[in-house]
């Protein structure tokens, strides 16, 4: 008569089974309360948004720069149309280089 602890140790649990003559005689789990470390969370977040700044750095500054042309537009109408036009090369080079990616 052999008797044989079976033990599953997880990050969250543990699980158990007591075996007799290759019978299961008992088992049972024990489930501990997750802890969800923030810390970690905020910082690989940062660290993922600082890639994509890094990747994307010439598109995130010929957005703003074309965003800016368009806001000159408003505030100088009387010269307007130069404005508009070099917001639409802006715009015209976004394009340009996202379908290079």
């Amino acid at each position: 008569m052999s008797r044989i602890l079976g033990l599953d140790l997880g990050t969250n649990s543990i699980g158990w089974a007591l075996i007799e003559n290759m019978n299961v005689v008992e088992m049972g789990v024990s489930l501990f309360p997750e802890k969800r470390s923030t810390q970690r969370n905020i910082k690989s977040k940062t660290t993922e948004l600082l890639t994509v700044i890094r990747k994307n750095r010439q598109l995130i500054s010929l957005s703003t720069l074309t965003i800016f042309l368009f806001i000159m537009a408003i505030l100088m109408p009387a010269f307007w149309q130069f404005w508009v036009n070099l917001a639409i090369a802006g715009i015209y080079t976004i394009l340009t280089i996202k379908r290079k990616k």
